[in-house]
């Protein structure tokens, strides 16, 4: 059986061949001038696919990467403010120091509580400080409105809330970006920060009573005690929580003038009179700004008698124990900050890592090999010519061109 096959079937069979070789040129092409293997979703349905995913994880990691910027900064400046804060504590403890002489008279305490006061100012500008962005530092949630409020006597309130700002990180890893000011100015212990021993105002003798430790946190009651000087080496020990207050016998004055009861110990020095009391409490929480009020105000006291200075003195040696505490406070703060900027160092090694593989197995997908893809455009492009020449010499192939 003969087949018959007519010129226009050869026309459209050559034209087809060609367009496909061109076709193909045109591909190799295209990818050899973007680099790209997958120009589109049809070149490599799977292939495409993975990209997308590969794509949107660099993507979400490049956004891990800015908010770790944006917390970097924004604990850098928080460190910067405590590291400052914690400055103006350093000189307060100095002047206090300075303060607690016998040589100064009532003008020169005066000096240093200006100064104290002008301290106090610097402490409310740092805890009202702000970011880059203009958002308050310490302001918890609300980064919009000044945390810290003077009121006009003077006292200082908080103002803002207690929440932390957290910024995602990683997938599953957010870190907080401020601490809220409550936290950090305002709920602070005083004494040693468990317990504190507090003289009567009434008393006579030059006796200080210092807390030293708690020795057995496991007996320790948060008890509100009054000790009571009987006699110059005897004290009893009231319990003022208890209902009716319980008092015990009395006992005798150590010779180091170490009292140790309810699993804390204090230490007696100076000169103390009959009749002298000391309150040893749970210690109470204050704000940084009302202890150095506290402190400007004692200073502005003017005093006369030896009496009044030996109270004076016990003030400055409590206010002393206060200020350590709030270094106390400004340090944990610090510690916790370094922590989370270690972290953030960290984890953006961790995504810089991640996101340069994920590259590297999207650049597998998608990018040409130019070896691989300059051999066959050369391939398609001889049979191009080939088509093209055969096509040019058959189409010219007539019946006619044979009749004489």
């Amino acid at each position: 059986m003969t087949v018959r096959i007519s010129s226009n079937q050869i026309h459209e069979s050559n034209v087809r061949y060609m367009n496909q070789a061109q076709s193909k040129v045109a591909e190799l092409q295209s990818q050899l001038a973007t680099g790209k293997r997958v120009l589109s979703p049809a070149d490599d349905p799977a292939g495409s696919a993975r990209l997308v995913e590969l794509q949107r994880q660099i993507q979400s990691t490049e956004q891990y990467q800015t908010n770790i910027s944006f917390a970097g900064g924004r604990l850098g400046a928080e460190e910067d403010a405590l590291s400052q804060a914690n400055d103006l504590m350093d000189r307060t403890r100095q002047l206090l120091v300075q303060a607690n002489t016998t040589t100064l008279s009532n003008a020169d305490r005066g000096s240093i509580a200006q100064e104290i006061r002008q301290i106090r100012g610097e402490l409310l500008q740092l805890a009202n400080g702000q970011d880059g962005n203009g958002e308050y530092l310490f302001g918890g949630y609300q980064t919009a409105s000044t945390p810290f409020v003077e009121a006009p006597a003077g006292q200082v309130s908080y103002t803002g809330d207690s929440g932390q700002r957290l910024v995602g990180i990683a997938p599953t890893r957010s870190v907080a970006v401020s601490d809220a000011g409550d936290a950090v100015f305002m709920n602070i212990p005083t004494g040693n920060g468990i317990f504190s021993a507090t003289a009567a105002s009434t008393n006579t003798g030059s006796a200080t009573l210092e807390p030293l430790a708690q020795t057995d946190p496991s007996v320790y009651q948060r008890h509100r005690f009054q000790i009571d000087f009987v006699s110059t080496d005897q004290y009893t020990i009231t319990d003022l929580s208890a209902v009716p207050p319980l008092t015990g016998a009395a006992l005798n004055l150590p010779n180091d003038g170490v009292i140790a009861f309810n699993g804390v110990t204090l230490q007696l020095d100076g000169a103390v009179s009959p009749g002298d009391s000391f309150t040893v409490e749970p210690a109470p929480k204050q704000d940084v700004f009302t202890t150095l009020d506290d402190i400007a105000n004692a200073l502005e006291t003017p005093y006369a008698s030896t009496e009044q200075l030996d109270a004076f003195h016990r003030q400055m040696d409590s206010a002393m124990d206060n200020i350590d505490r709030v270094k106390d406070r400004f340090l944990e703060v610090r510690t916790t900050l370094g922590a989370r900027m270690n972290g953030l160092d960290a984890q953006e090694s961790i995504n810089s890592e991640f996101s340069l593989r994920m590259q590297e197995i999207a650049g597998g997908i998608e990018d040409v090999d130019y070896a691989d893809a300059t051999t066959k455009l050369n391939q398609y492009l001889l049979t191009l010519q080939a088509a093209q020449q055969s096509y040019a010499k058959i189409s010219r192939l007539s019946l006619f061109d044979y009749l004489g």
